[in-house]
């Protein structure tokens, strides 16, 4: 397993302008989960879609890895019992990773208006990843929506500290 390297691949793929680099990281047909907009993408084309959207409206956008967990073996199904802690040997893990993500918020997303700001957020992903091909075949990423409507770092410590 290269959990570390696969999360810092794709970040720096976030950080590019080409969505091919991007998209070549998942299997044709994975599926792509943003809670924090409630919506999800599935297959290259709706990749590549999620990808061009948001950089197109956060054009200098850039995302750095934070931290990366230890990757967990999956089970292929929910009955699997093997000993080995590996699913049988059928071959799945994955990766959960901390990111901070920047960049200014210069076009419309299809439910947010663009303020024009610089914004950063903290994010987290979850990875499951073919341990053959090293491929990822889904994502679940989680971040606040703070940074969208307008409310600065002081704003968001300050209203956390109650």
């Amino acid at each position: 397993m290269q959990a570390e390297s696969l999360a810092k691949r794709w970040a720096a793929a976030w950080s590019q302008r080409d969505p091919e680099q991007w998209v070549s990281l998942f299997t044709p047909s994975a599926k792509y989960t943003v809670h924090a907009f409630l919506f999800f993408r599935t297959g290259t084309n709706g990749l590549r879609d999620h990808f061009q959207l948001w950089r197109n409206s956060l054009p200098d956008f850039v995302m750095e890895v934070r931290d990366v967990w230890p990757a967990e073996w999956l089970p292929a199904a929910a009955d699997d019992t093997s000993a080995s802690g590996d699913g049988g040997g059928r071959g799945r893990y994955r990766v959960s990773v901390r990111t901070y993500n920047a960049g200014t918020f210069e076009r419309d997303l299809r439910v947010w208006k663009a303020t024009g700001k610089k914004m950063w957020f903290w994010g987290v992903v979850d990875f499951v990843v073919q341990a053959e091909s090293g491929l990822i075949e889904s994502v679940d990423e989680w971040y606040s929506l703070r940074w969208i409507v307008g409310e600065g770092e002081s704003e968001y410590v300050d209203r956390d500290r109650g």
